[in-house]
């Protein structure tokens, strides 16, 4: 049982790590077209607030 609980461990500890990543991930991506919107012309379409409405409409 013992052994049981520790595997558990190790994957759900490995599960964090790789959530975690993503997270981080997706997090440099949301920065980067944050950081692109800023540097746009006022003429072009706004990243950020494109993806503001997306993530509105999923919720």
């Amino acid at each position: 049982q013992v052994t049981t609980l520790e595997q558990d461990i190790e994957q759900t500890t490995e599960l964090v790590k790789q959530l975690k990543h993503d997270l981080l991930l997706k997090e440099r991506l949301i920065r980067f077209y944050y950081d692109m919107d800023l540097d746009a012309p006022p003429t072009e379409p706004k990243y950020a607030e494109n993806l503001n409405n997306k993530m509105k409409k999923k919720k």
